[in-house]
């Protein structure tokens, strides 16, 4: 009887003890969402978006095989939802002409991405800004630097220097007839609360608009929302509205996280160069300065 009641107590015991830990391990993750330092805010009152931006899973310190940055903004804010575009017939032709050949292992799927031989990029073509943006497996993307003013809000991204300029003093789009387009196009944003909404056209589309092979054409209109969610963590969502290539608007989500690392002053495309091998080591391997 004695022993029967000693191993009830000792059941109970781990039980008790088992409950303590899943508590205690939610009072660590209270503390730590409480340690999260605010956004910090500009002058006017807006939210401050300055600072160097960096892909997720690729800062120092950060076990890239448990990718851990994510697993921590996905408990922090959410899981992002990434979909497929739904492209047209048009759109889907040069998607699966521009698809790898190569087969997986098991021969049913390709494993492969897009054909290298065929990516803009290879062939030192600028990135357009929905890559730059938020693509964070394209290689040698790096990062970009926010730098805010209420007349204008620059970005100038570590890959071949590209600078935009979105204008926030009120004006619009030129006249279509005007539009001349350009690797970064037109931009002009607002503020919709706290979140900076910017609004792109008249892009070239000789970029891909992912590493896998997407296609736009000349009308394809880009609109941004920023959000900076903590100190350290920015949202960006991406919605893709272009009625030759997508029956409905394709929207991408990606975070963030601000790097204490000034961007590289030479990092460029030049004939004959192997520049997106080249950097591929200096995006994935860099030190905090």
């Amino acid at each position: 009887m004695r022993n029967r009641l000693m191993g009830l107590i000792s059941r109970v015991i781990l039980v008790l003890l088992a409950f303590a830990g899943i508590g205690l391990s939610q009072i660590a993750v209270r503390q730590k969402i409480t340690e999260v330092k605010p956004a910090p805010r500009a002058p006017d009152g807006k939210p401050d978006l300055s600072g160097v931006w960096g892909v997720v899973d690729r800062a120092p310190g950060i076990d890239t095989t448990a990718r851990e940055e994510s697993v921590y903004l996905a408990k922090m804010y959410g899981r992002l939802q990434n979909s497929p575009p739904s492209r047209t017939a048009w759109a889907q032709e040069r998607f699966l002409y521009n698809d790898d050949p190569r087969k997986s292992k098991d021969g049913i799927d390709s494993d492969f991405g897009a054909r290298e031989e065929l990516n803009p990029m290879e062939h030192c073509v600028p990135y357009g800004p929905s890559l730059l943006i938020i693509n964070n497996g394209a290689v040698a993307v790096g990062g970009y630097e926010i730098i805010q003013t209420p007349r204008r809000v620059l970005i100038i991204y570590e890959q071949d220097h590209n600078v935009r300029q979105i204008w926030m003093d009120g004006r619009g789009h030129p006249p279509k007839e005007e539009l001349e387009p350009t690797w970064m196009g037109h931009s002009i944003g607002r503020w919709e609360g706290d979140t900076l909404v910017v609004d792109t056209v008249g892009l070239r589309n000789e970029p891909w608009l992912d590493g896998g092979g997407n296609v736009s054409s000349k009308q394809l209109q880009m609109e941004e929302r920023y959000q900076r969610l903590d100190h350290d963590t920015l949202k960006v969502q991406l919605t893709l509205t272009d009625p030759i290539a997508f029956t409905k608007p394709w929207v991408r989500s990606t975070y963030r996280r601000l790097r204490n690392w000034d961007l590289a002053e030479d990092v460029r495309c030049y004939p004959g160069s192997e520049q997106l091998r080249n950097q591929e080591e200096l995006f994935h391997n860099r030190t905090d300065k």
